[in-house]
Parts: C-alpha cells; structure tokens; sequence
C-alpha cells in the first residue's frame, strides 16, 4: 500500500509532548484552520464511503513520528517512509525534528491500495497533501530524512517494547 499525509506541518511544537520531554514548553501552540479541515474531512469521508482507504490514523500527541509508530504496530507491516515529502512550513523544512513531532492539527495518515492511487490523488486535488512511503512486509519502521540519510530502521520489536513496557515494574 501507499502511504499517505493529509495537511501541512507547521512548526507547532508549544505544549507537545516533544517539547515536555526535553523540559521546554515552546511558544507555538497549534492553530487549526477550520476551513481546510472541513475540506481534508469531507474528502477522507469521501473516500472512506468509496471504500479507497486501508487504514488511517489521525496526527496528534507525539506527530507524525509516533503517529507512524502506531500505524505500524497496528499492522503488524512494515512502513518506508520517506520525510523530504512531508508538507511541511518553513521552520519545519531546516529541522528534520520539527516535521516529526510537531503537533499541527488536523492531519491524517492513511494508506491506499496502490490500484486506488489514481481515484484518491482525483479526490485529494486541492489539498494539502503528499505520498511519504509505501507498507513493506518486512517489520521494521524506515525514515530517510530531508537529505536522503537514514534516520530509522528499526525492528517492530523494538518499537512494541517500548511502547507497551514504559511503565514495566510500576
């Protein structure tokens, strides 16, 4: 399947869980623009109802890097994702860090049987919008970064342990 983002990332980190884990609360709390996510919804349900989506997830706490953790634990598949493709606002663009935690609202990560590629970009015109990656059967979760270097390559196993175990001996 293809991977896909809907909605820009903008340098929106100020009370996320990012910021909170390295003491700082930011200054750039997330501002949804209500217009284009009636329209991003609106296209979703379209698709949704035409039966074109094999799985999403929304963007929340944690951004898109936790958002496609989550994505691949669920499918117990694998996820190449390439993050040069995310659409991303200025400050994002010079930090690799910025475009994988901040919590921009509205976003959605959905992934598309590749014979319905044509009908979902169709539907999609418009929009803000962008294919990251493909699912891979392989379990492991890959990033290449905004210069083609690698960023992740981890095992699944890895990501379970430490998504399921944070709080093991409490």
């Amino acid at each position: 399947d293809i991977v896909y983002i809907l909605g820009m990332t903008r340098a929106e980190l100020g009370g996320s869980e990012y910021y909170d884990m390295h003491g700082e609360t930011g200054e750039t709390v997330p501002q949804l623009d209500i217009d284009a996510a009636v329209r991003r919804y609106n296209t979703y349900s379209d698709m949704v109802e035409e039966g074109l989506i094999a799985s999403a997830i929304s963007v929340d706490h944690g951004g898109v890097g936790v958002a496609l953790a989550k994505k691949a634990l669920a499918g117990r598949l694998g996820l190449d994702i390439t993050l040069n493709e995310l659409p991303r606002g200025e400050r994002v663009s010079e930090r690799e860090d910025y475009g994988l935690f901040s919590e921009s609202l509205g976003r959605l990560i959905i992934t598309v049987a590749p014979e319905n590629k044509n009908r979902v970009e169709e539907l999609l015109k418009g929009t803000v919008y962008a294919r990251m990656g493909r699912v891979m059967t392989e379990p492991h979760l890959m990033m290449t970064g905004y210069e083609g270097q690698t960023l992740m390559d981890l095992p699944l196993s890895v990501l379970d342990k430490a998504y399921h175990h944070t709080f093991e001996g409490y």
